[in-house]
């Protein structure tokens, strides 16, 4: 048996070990960690289309992190 499939195995076998209210928690904190790779992975692709449309709409005007900080005299 490979190494993934061995700690698929294992950890449903704990799963199921589990009382039920147990389950229930492990499911939700699951969900959370699901439901904020989701978002994160949502706003990450939105910020690149953006940036993408606003490049070729505008494509003279230089991106922020291209900008050389301006410093306090000038």
């Amino acid at each position: 048996m490979k190494t993934k499939e061995k700690k698929a195995t294992d950890l449903r076998k704990e799963f199921s070990d589990l009382p039920l209210d147990r389950k229930f928690a492990t499911l939700a904190d699951l969900e959370v960690i699901t439901a904020t790779e989701a978002i994160d992975k949502f706003a990450d692709l939105s910020i690149s289309f953006g940036k993408k449309l606003f490049e070729s709409i505008f494509p003279d005007c230089e991106s922020a992190d291209q900008q050389k900080p301006k410093s306090a005299t000038e």
